[in-house]
């Protein structure tokens, strides 16, 4: 039994070891774009929200993350920009 222990604890050391630095967060890898990586995403961004009617920011935030297809686009342009551009590979 106490192999067992001592062994999951090296695997996740090793695991922990090689995958170091690896892996980022969505959010982490959209901050460190580079101006022209988030022009690119603005606009694919924008092609989406420019077809709401929106008076101001309230309302078009409100209108994006009320209605459950704008988001699953808004989601997918992230995600396909992040794929395809950046060439990196989104893991769930």
């Amino acid at each position: 039994m106490c192999s067992l222990f001592s062994g999951a604890a090296i695997g996740g050391a090793a695991g922990t070891y090689l995958t170091w630095d690896k892996f980022k967060p969505v959010s982490t890898v959209l901050k460190n774009l580079n101006k022209g990586q988030k022009q690119i995403l603005y606009n694919k961004a924008m092609a989406i929200l420019n077809n709401l009617s929106y008076s101001d920011l309230a309302t078009l935030t409100s209108l994006a993350m009320g209605d459950a297809a704008v988001k699953q686009r808004i989601i997918g342009t992230v995600i396909d920009h992040v794929s395809n551009e950046l060439k990196m590979k989104i893991i769930d």
